[in-house]
């Protein structure tokens, strides 16, 4: 049996070394962006909690669509409104502009879930109006 020199088992023992190294030190990254992706993901999901919080709220809703309703500015209105299982339906049969605008503005720009918005001009200076949220 012939016995392995020490001059060519130091140079092995090296690059298995450098091998075994360079393999950890890989993983080690790539753990790296798992734990930034992980980050990044429960950012994500915190942001869409606090999303789903506040676009799925119905009482809130339904407190804001009523505070809408009974503003002064849409007294003069006639405004008819009716629940029934997920939805708020309410209708507006006379709204000048001003009361139009009123309405899209406060809507628009609030946190709901609008099914539908139909308007139509019912005369010279007013129109109708049909309402479908969401609760």
């Amino acid at each position: 049996m012939k016995q392995i020199r020490l001059s060519y088992l130091i140079p092995i023992l090296a690059l298995l070394l450098s091998l075994l190294l360079w393999k950890i030190f890989s993983y080690d990254k790539a753990l790296d962006r798992q734990r930034a992706s992980l980050k990044t993901l429960e950012e994500k999901a915190l942001e869409y909690s606090a999303l789903k919080k506040r676009w799925k709220n119905p009482a809130k809703s339904k407190k804001f669509i009523d505070s809408v309703v009974g503003s002064p500015k849409l007294k003069s209105a006639r405004i008819e409104t009716k629940m029934e299982r997920n939805l708020y339906l309410i209708k507006f049969a006379s709204l000048n502009a001003r009361q139009l605008d009123y309405l899209v503005n406060t809507l628009m720009n609030s946190f709901l879930k609008i099914e539908s918005l139909h308007i139509e001009r019912s005369g010279n200076k007013s129109c109708k109006a049909n309402l479908k949220v969401a609760l």
